[in-house]
């Protein structure tokens, strides 16, 4: 499941950071949506984010993608952004980039 945040947050990186032109940038989001379903963002999202964003101190908008992959049933959430193991209810973080010393 990938959020509609998520695809906005890496459609601003690869045209700002990587200067991707439109065409590359679309062609990653139709990737991207042919193997994950797509969560909008919505009302009831919000508020839970809000309540997430209360709660936990974190940013409002890593509480949007919470948000949508608890309404999800995510168990797991893929990023660099937050705290390696840290559990926000049923959601355990994880860094796809930590290195686990042997």
């Amino acid at each position: 499941m990938v959020s509609t945040q998520v695809l906005n947050e890496a459609s601003n990186v690869w045209l700002k950071k990587y200067g991707l032109d439109i065409h590359q940038v679309k062609s990653y989001l139709k990737t991207i949506r042919k193997s994950a379903e797509v969560r909008l963002l919505n009302e009831t999202l919000t508020f839970r984010a809000l309540e997430l964003f209360g709660r936990h101190k974190l940013s409002f908008y890593d509480s949007l993608i919470i948000a949508a992959a608890l309404d999800a049933g995510c168990r797991t959430l893929y990023t660099e952004d937050l705290q390696h193991g840290q559990r926000i209810e049923k959601l355990t973080i994880e860094d796809p980039f930590r290195h686990e010393n042997p």
